[in-house]
């Protein structure tokens, strides 16, 4: 597996809500493909063969990639296809013909892209251990301690209110979710440290076909659909379609989307709208499941 020492990655909040964060070995694994993706368009030689690499793509094989971040195939390989079947990720086996796959990061450009700079240095300037910059030449030992001084001083004062900042938007966060002054969509806390849920958000809560994750997190998701003037009757009829999709097909509960992630920022409620899927959605979603089945079969014929 290729090392990437350099260079960084974003990695949203809404990271915090997503069933991926709940194992941290799916989480390490998740991680790593990110970090490993490449953030440009890039030519790789492998094996007498020259193999365009985009944006968000990287070059996977299960054996060097299970050894690196030691865990095993098996979780590896069931770990990626979860990520697959979430829509997390396309997982091409069949294009270098089982001699390699390639995994590409979807929605990269939308996490991933190059307008926030990180930030850079003059040439010969390092980092020392305590995150000071230190000139790799020129200049007294008193010049650079007092521009070392004045730098960490600087970058602590920032820290700081970076630090207030977070406190406060967390605080804020925290008191919207358990205002009892809220609107019709808001959550109160009760004097055990439980919640009392909206009925509209308990009904459909009950409909979805699986209650896996934290129910708070789901609630969040669920009112801030609600909150954008979406019907709550279009949000229970997709639910209804998708769990009755779900049932059709034999889903596992394993690879059923969140709650969270269903009605999350890529809105795949949406898709199981009966005015917007109807039996194009339903043929869509077949032929999906068919080719994953069909990978499947294909990668399982390799070790017979």
């Amino acid at each position: 597996m290729e090392v990437i020492s350099n260079g960084w990655i974003k990695l949203h909040r809404e990271i915090l809500d997503h069933w991926v964060y709940d194992d941290p070995e799916k989480l390490k694994i998740w991680i790593t493909l990110l970090s490993k993706a490449s953030h440009k368009k890039r030519k790789v030689p492998i094996n007498y063969q020259v193999i365009d690499i985009k944006p968000g793509e990287l070059i996977f094989g299960t054996i060097k990639f299970a050894e690196a971040i030691g865990v095993s195939r098996d979780k590896l390989y069931k770990t990626v296809k979860m990520f697959e079947k979430d829509g997390m990720i396309e997982y091409d086996t069949t294009t270098y013909k089982n001699k390699f796959s390639i995994i590409r990061v979807l929605n990269w450009e939308k996490y991933q892209n190059q307008k926030g700079k990180c930030p850079t240095y003059q040439e010969g300037e390092v980092f020392d251990q305590t995150g000071s910059i230190r000139g790799s030449e020129g200049g007294s030992k008193e010049d650079k301690s007092r521009a070392d001084g004045e730098h960490t001083e600087s970058k602590t004062n920032k820290n700081v209110k970076n630090v207030k900042k977070v406190k406060n938007n967390s605080s804020s966060e925290n008191d919207s979710d358990s205002q009892s002054g809220g609107d019709e969509f808001s959550i109160t806390k009760k004097e055990n440290g439980r919640y009392d849920y909206p009925e509209e958000f308990e009904r459909i809560y009950n409909l979805y076909p699986t209650q896996r994750g934290t129910k708070k997190a789901h609630w969040r998701k669920w009112a801030a659909t609600r909150r954008k003037g979406v019907p709550q009757e279009d949000l229970i009829e997709s639910v209804k379609n998708y769990a009755a999709e779900c049932k059709k097909t034999g889903t596992e509960e394993q690879f059923i989307k969140l709650f969270r992630t269903f009605f999350g920022q890529d809105e795949h409620w949406r898709q199981f709208l009966g005015k917007n899927a109807g039996p194009v959605g339903e043929e869509k979603e077949k032929d999906r499941l068919n080719a994953a089945k069909k990978r499947l079969e294909e990668r399982a014929a390799k070790y017979e």
